[in-house]
């Protein structure tokens, strides 16, 4: 009822990841609070990984390749 016309594509970058792993370098990490503020710091067997690096030419080509 509320998008009538459907939802937009918010994050198109995760959504070209979930096509191609290869676009993002990805790390290991456990997520921490501290003083009020979310943080992350590298950390084996936890089974969260983040984002630390994109191929900008490798999201484009992903990206508009599936919009053709």
């Amino acid at each position: 009822k509320r998008h009538p016309k459907g939802k937009m594509l918010h994050d198109p970058l995760a959504a070209c990841v979930m096509m191609n792993p290869e676009i993002c370098t990805f790390e290991e990490v456990e997520v921490y609070r501290s003083k009020g503020e979310w943080g992350s710091r590298r950390a084996a067997n936890t089974r969260t990984k983040i984002s630390v690096s994109v191929k900008p030419e490798l999201f484009k080509h992903t990206f508009f390749l599936q919009n053709q």
